[in-house]
């Protein structure tokens, strides 16, 4: 408890103001969880070094607002979770908040407001870890984070740290990603069971100005490709790293198919590396999928890139985004009856095959 709330007799307020904020505050942010019991009055009193009358004022102010249940020889009680205000995780997304609203990382914070307004969880959209606001984070979600240590270090504090679209390893650390490595893998073995054996692998390259996509998941997908060739008795790779976009994959993929022997198939990190890829194919004459197979990563909850009825694995970025809020909303709730940090855990998004019209087999 009283690692839970902090007083500033500093604060130009009274000091049954300054009680009254900080337990709500530590209510708010589920430092006190809901049906946990208070201290006795004159155990706060002492602990504070305020007046038995201090302390009742600020208890009575805070029953009289919900957030405290009074029991007549039982004690003083922290209201139960439907009649508390939504509770604040923050969203924190490194560097210029501009990016909240380009690309990946605006699509992935949109993906977290629907179930957290279904939920009872309110987001606060935050810069850096260390930033303060009128509220204080009951948990945070950091998207794409760049500094794994600050991830580890709060949660060695005791907050509820998630990881999303990303994998960081540590304590008290939990990723919420999309399953890679099984999902390429299959993707793999679905142009091998056609009869290809020369596929190729292709993922952006990333870079500083333009980190828009998780990096972690480009060795987690090769990983995943490789194991279906290896397995499949298939030792020859075409493994390459082209950029970001669309059209500069489109000229970069060119190069790709001239090799000789070339590719028959390629395994796609997503539906951005898959249309450059087709795009670059019809320069070159060649028909997807009578000539060219591709098969990538798709998101389910978006219109294919392009138009184009993909095959290839899909996960839904919403399904994403409601297993973060829940996965923070559990670790919150179960933060008062832990004894320690809890060990890191990877929770997956399900993923489904995508049986789309881009690939064929291999021609004789």
């Amino acid at each position: 408890m009283k690692n839970s709330v902090n007083l500033n007799f500093d604060k130009p307020l009274p000091s049954y103001a300054q009680l009254q904020q900080a337990l709500r505050q530590a209510i708010v942010s589920r430092k006190l969880v809901p049906g946990e019991r208070l201290p006795e009055e004159r155990v706060l009193a002492k602990q504070f070094s305020l007046s038995r009358g201090t302390v009742r004022r600020a208890l009575a102010q805070l029953e009289d607002d919900g957030l405290l249940l009074r029991h007549q020889g039982r004690g003083t009680f922290v209201a139960a979770p439907d009649t508390l205000p939504a509770v604040p995780i923050a969203v924190i997304l490194e560097g210029d908040p501009g990016r909240v609203r380009l690309g990946f990382p605006g699509e992935l914070f949109r993906a977290l407001m629907e179930p957290a307004a279904s939920q009872g969880a309110e987001l606060l959209l935050r810069q850096s870890a260390d930033q303060r606001g009128a509220v204080e984070p009951a948990a945070c979600l950091f998207l794409l984070p760049r500094n794994h240590d600050v991830l580890r270090n709060l949660a060695s504090s005791g907050m509820p740290v998630i990881a999303v679209d990303y994998t960081v390893k540590g304590p008290g650390v939990d990723s919420v990603v999309f399953d890679n490595t099984r999902v390429t893998r299959e993707i793999t073995r679905h142009l091998i069971s056609l009869g290809h054996r020369r596929i190729a692998y292709v993922e952006p390259l990333v870079t500083i100005d333009r980190n828009f996509v998780d990096e972690s998941n480009s060795p987690e997908r090769r990983a995943g490709y490789r194991e279906a060739l290896f397995s499949s008795g298939i030792h020859e790779e075409f493994v390459d790293q082209m950029p970001l976009d669309e059209r500069d994959i489109r000229r970069e993929f060119i190069r790709l198919l001239k090799r000789n022997p070339r590719p028959t198939a390629l395994c796609a990190f997503d539906e951005t590396v898959a249309l450059g890829a087709w795009l670059a194919a019809q320069d070159l004459g060649l028909r997807v999928p009578e000539d060219f197979s591709i098969a990538c990563f798709r998101m389910t909850d978006a219109p294919p890139r392009g138009m184009i009825d993909w095959t290839g694995c899909g996960s839904s970025l919403n399904e994403l985004g409601r297993i973060a809020v829940a996965r923070a909303l559990q670790r919150v709730q179960a933060r008062g009856a832990q004894a320690s940090v809890p060990a890191g855990q990877a929770l997956f998004a399900p993923h489904d095959w995508q049986k789309g019209a881009t690939t064929a087999p291999p021609k004789p």
